[in-house]
């Protein structure tokens, strides 16, 4: 794309359009391919978004060539210009791409071969974090609703409302009158078992009232409170925000898209006065404000060890 006629290079800043074919290509292999090579450029560069290689400024959509013109700020000029450095900086996304995808296959497939083991609307939910959990009906639920849990039905939001509790002192004291903090995580990868443990602890000590962890179950976590998975906490922070006035801590991961999905419903928390404490890398991006969290958020950023 950077070598097409209609692609544009200045220092980090290019514009990119997406129909733009390999210069091995004949005219007659490009026409051949048609909107696949379309599609295969607007999958690269959603992948080099998602692993952090470049920032996508803008789109627009070039109705003359049936294509997108995409703005973007390379990030990592040194990796990118050099061809061996890439192939093996990709190498662990790229595989972790290709998991994930084998992940989705295999939920959709058992949700076909079990129609009626769970709400298809949640898995939907599950497989796009970013997208709003909606259900008009499926094999399980005849006329939708918004839970299946056997015990709890909790198809309309409750009109109640809670003022954000007393904090203790401990969070008082690093909080002062924010309602976010921020809380330096300094590993990369997936949070592990001990990881959680260790953050758990700090929130219980903290006085928090919620804490928010990957979709894994996690047995005997020293935390007296309220746990949540991701998926659980898109929903009950939808329907029953209220739960979280005691103040909610939550560990974020490597996954910008869940990253994006779990501040989004964080900050609309932070609407009814909650505490928030995010404990996340302080580069986390922030999508929407094209900054990194530690840029973005009001308040305080604490190492762990204060918490």
């Amino acid at each position: 794309m950077m070598e097409s006629s209609r692609g544009q290079v200045d220092g980090d800043i290019c514009v990119l359009d997406t129909s733009a074919t390999p210069p091995h290509m004949t005219i007659d292999e490009a026409e051949y391919a048609g909107n696949r090579n379309s599609a295969w450029n607007i999958n690269l560069l959603l992948f080099l978004h998602r692993t952090g290689f470049i920032d996508l400024l803008d789109a627009k959509y070039d109705t003359e060539h049936n294509s997108y013109q995409l703005t973007a700020k390379l990030l990592n000029l040194d990796v990118l210009n050099d061809p061996v450095q890439m192939a093996l900086a990709l190498e662990n996304p790229r595989q972790k791409e290709a998991e994930l995808q084998l992940h989705g296959y295999t939920i959709i497939r058992d949700l076909v071969q079990k129609t009626e083991a769970t709400c298809w609307g949640r898995v939907f939910k599950h497989l796009f974090p970013l997208s709003q959990e909606v259900c008009n009906g499926c094999p399980v639920d005849k006329n939708g609703r918004f839970t299946t849990d056997k015990k709890y039905k909790l198809r309309t939001s409750p009109e109640l409302t809670l003022d954000p509790s007393i904090p203790s002192r401990k969070l008082d004291r690093l909080m002062g009158s924010y309602t976010t903090m921020l809380v330096a995580r300094t590993v990369t990868g997936e949070p592990n078992s001990e990881e959680i443990q260790i953050v758990s602890k700090k929130a219980c000590e903290a006085g928090l009232g919620t804490i928010i962890i990957p979709d894994v179950f996690y047995d005997n976590l020293p935390f007296y409170g309220l746990v949540l998975t991701y998926s659980e906490f898109y929903f009950v922070a939808s329907m029953a925000p209220y739960l979280f006035s005691r103040g909610v801590l939550c560990i974020f991961g490597d996954d910008n898209n869940t990253n994006q999905a779990l501040y989004d419903n964080l900050e609309k928390l932070q609407g009814y006065g909650y505490r928030c404490v995010l404990y996340c890398n302080e580069f986390m991006p922030i999508v929407k404000a094209r900054k990194a969290i530690k840029d973005y958020i009001d308040g305080y950023m604490i190492p762990l060890d204060r918490l």
